[in-house]
């Protein structure tokens, strides 16, 4: 069950159900799994299966630590599993991953209460780990088309994304075209640009997302990029290699737009996609690492809870203040 609360993240008030939500995000994922195996062969795949093994593993142990019986119908570990190496490189060795499940599933999510109760984003907490541990594995991307060995040592030469070639204000030397197909060394599920961006229409068509959100915060990106270029090309070029030549649009669509974590009213999450895009430049800018959009997640979880304190209060305010006028009326009458 997820904990109802007048003030307290998270809770949903969604037409679709929770299971929903999630059946369509891991069917999106899966298509970036496909396209990811046609990039780099079958360890991209067996990544996944590896990560969903673990983290349905730990969802079990996190249920007997907890004293508490495991709901069969929770499949959130499920998607946990398959998010995490979408956001890593397909070279990337299968114990850096598996200490990332058991990462964000028994730390992130079952110290603050399990499903629902989650303050952090688990993907995002068991990925920023892995990130500050192992950061010459997690930033090491094959080419495409390189096919790493499934299992032990992989062989294939390794290269900068074009997230590392902004960050040290250099010009990427992909084209345009090939950074929307996905031409380019980075995080695995992270690089096609024009599946991202049906996965992003249909979530929003289920009713799983709101489009706007992703939108909003896309843009405040673009806009700072077009004005303020991290290096010597022009606005559109700037504004087309920072959404989708880094993991914005992914982190956008699948972490900053999940209701679990989100701010829940409508004045909230708009003034969440503005600060999250507002974040999301400044670390671009003047952050340490390439996936900013792991720290501004996480940032957000807690920055969205204020929000939906500020907003409820104001709420209370406004339906008092109603109560009040409506109660005066009828005793002048």
């Amino acid at each position: 069950m997820i904990r109802e609360s007048s003030l307290m993240a998270p809770y949903i008030k969604h037409p679709t159900t929770t299971r929903g939500i999630m059946l369509d995000v891991m069917l999106c994922m899966a298509a970036l799994y496909l396209i990811a195996a046609f990039y780099y062969g079958w360890r991209a795949v067996m990544l996944g299966v590896v990560s969903m093994a673990v983290c349905m593993l730990c969802e079990w142990l996190g249920s007997i630590l907890r004293l508490e019986r495991h709901n069969a119908h929770d499949i959130s570990a499920l998607v946990t599993g398959m998010m995490i190496p979408l956001m890593l490189p397909a070279s990337i060795p299968y114990y850096v991953v598996i200490v990332a499940d058991v990462f964000a599933i028994l730390l992130v999510k079952y110290a603050f209460g399990g499903t629902g109760y989650n303050l952090f984003n688990p993907a995002a907490g068991g990925l920023l780990f892995v990130t500050l541990c192992w950061p010459q594995l997690v930033f090491a991307y094959p080419a495409t088309f390189t096919n790493p060995e499934v299992f032990g040592e992989v062989t294939a030469r390794t290269t900068n994304s074009i997230a590392y070639v902004l960050s040290v204000g250099s010009v990427p030397s992909t084209d345009m075209t090939s950074v929307m197909l996905g031409l380019h060394p980075g995080p695995m599920g992270t690089l096609n640009g024009l599946v991202l961006l049906a996965c992003m229409l249909y979530l929003a068509a289920r009713g799983s997302i709101r489009l706007w959100q992703p939108l909003i915060t896309l843009g405040v990106v673009a806009v700072f990029a077009a004005f303020f270029p991290r290096a010597a090309y022009s606005s559109l070029a700037s504004m087309y290699y920072e959404i989708f030549g880094t993991a914005a649009l992914f982190g956008t669509i699948f972490m900053l737009s999940e209701p679990v974590t989100g701010a829940t009213r409508e004045e909230g999450r708009l003034l969440s996609s503005i600060v999250a895009g507002l974040l999301l430049v400044g670390y671009n800018y003047f952050g340490a690492y390439q996936q900013g959009i792991l720290f501004v997640v996480l940032l957000m979880n807690i920055i969205n809870h204020h929000i939906d304190t500020v907003t409820e209060k104001r709420m209370q305010k406004a339906v008092s203040y109603t109560h009040l006028r409506a109660h005066e009326t009828g005793r002048n009458l």
